[in-house]
């Protein structure tokens, strides 16, 4: 499994697919970070692939109450 924490979902999914793995999800989580930007990933980098590949996404936290 490749390291694909850090990168942008596209460029996540272009690693993914060209190491022939089309079995992914994706999850979506209230963070700071950039959105799209990938977060976790499971399995881990450098782990067997043995089903499907989930991860986990930034979006934007919604905006504070006043």
């Amino acid at each position: 499994m490749p390291d694909l924490v850090g990168l942008q979902e596209d460029q996540a999914i272009e690693l993914l697919e060209s190491a022939g793995i089309d079995d992914y999800d994706f999850v979506e989580l209230g963070s700071l970070n950039p959105p799209g930007e990938v977060l976790k990933q499971l399995p881990s980098a450098g782990s067997a692939i043995r089903g499907k590949v989930t991860l986990t996404v930034a979006v934007p936290l919604p905006p504070m109450p006043d």
